[in-house]
């Protein structure tokens, strides 16, 4: 099975999970510039990350979605996770309030399934620090593991 991991990062912690989740599915993560149609098409299961960013993934990301059709690329299966604040646990009410908003990986995973794709698994979330990182103690581990689930044929 063909798996192509594709992500956007502003400070550097989405790569860091995507090249992850990419070692634990023996592919390659590919920054959202450097895809193409080609290695779409030929994708069996795409695997799309995003940070969260004002409650959805970033425009590039979300100019990906918007170019995938079902016509083109049905056949897929797809899964999404993104990077996120635990706001959760944070003392911060704006924090508190974000994680009522929303986050990327969900965004994906409605916006996918609006436009028909399967999408294989749950959306992922995993915690960084701050907004700008680090990666939070074990989300790396996570993040293999959550790459362990998803579908190998």
């Amino acid at each position: 099975m063909k798996t192509l991991v594709v992500y956007d990062s502003v400070f550097g912690n989405t790569a860091k999970i995507a090249a992850k989740i990419a070692e634990g599915l023996e592919t390659e993560a590919v920054h959202v510039d450097n895809v193409n149609d080609a290695m779409l098409e030929e994708a069996d299961l795409i695997v799309i990350g995003s940070p969260t960013r004002a409650f959805k993934p970033t425009p590039k990301i979300i100019a990906l979605v918007d170019n995938l059709t079902p016509a083109r690329f049905g056949l897929a299966k797809l899964a999404a996770f993104d990077t996120r604040v635990n706001a959760t646990s944070s003392k911060n009410l704006f924090m508190r309030f974000v994680d009522k908003m929303g986050y990327a990986a969900p965004w994906l995973q409605n916006k996918l399934t609006e436009k028909g794709f399967w999408v294989c698994e749950p959306p992922a979330g995993f915690f960084v620090e701050a907004s700008e990182g680090p990666v939070q103690v074990g989300e790396l581990d996570r993040a293999a593991a959550w790459a362990k689930s998803l579908p190998k044929d």
